[in-house]
């Protein structure tokens, strides 16, 4: 799972998306909740979804998180998501 990333398909440009990601328990996983996303606020195809881990840079890198299933939660305000996928 090394480097692989979240991209959407969306359009945001009137307000913003926000993603979290749980583990198959319904946990947040630490570092992937809606406040430590940075919201998406874009017109695009495959746009990346970065997180601020721990109050640092933004990290698009979704290194570790694909031990076992996960859910993924949007939060969308005023924006469409068409799609979204995990690319390498």
């Amino acid at each position: 799972d090394h480097g692989k990333r979240l991209v959407l398909n969306a359009d945001a440009k009137g307000g913003e998306i926000r993603v979290q990601l749980r583990d198959s328990r319904g946990e947040v996983l630490p570092g992937y909740s809606f406040d430590d996303c940075v919201p998406f606020q874009t017109d695009g195809l495959s746009e990346s979804v970065s997180w601020k881990k721990g109050g640092g840079a933004p990290k698009e890198e979704l290194s570790g998180v694909f031990a076992e299933t996960l859910r993924v939660e949007f939060q969308i305000e005023n924006a469409s998501l068409y799609g979204f996928d995990v690319i390498q």
